[in-house]
């Protein structure tokens, strides 16, 4: 396997790291290799233009009366 050396990391940044590595019986470096794994896998999909024009068209029944008062019924 390759080595990763990521430079300027700000002491806050790490701090947070390192809490939330101990916190999982883990190590700093095994955190940071976990993290990207999980993104690269699970990556949070975009937001496409065919999302912007489904919320737009779901957006008008928010000023609706009536159809609001049917949605917490």
């Amino acid at each position: 396997m390759t080595d990763l050396l990521i430079r300027n990391v700000a002491p806050e940044i790490l701090a947070v790291i390192d809490l939330k590595a101990q916190a999982m019986g883990i190590s700093r470096a095994e955190y940071v290799k976990r993290t990207l794994e999980q993104e690269l896998v699970h990556g949070r999909p975009s937001v496409t233009e065919a999302h912007l024009k489904d919320l737009l068209e779901l957006l008008p029944d928010l000023a609706n009366e009536e159809i609001m008062s049917k949605a917490w019924q």
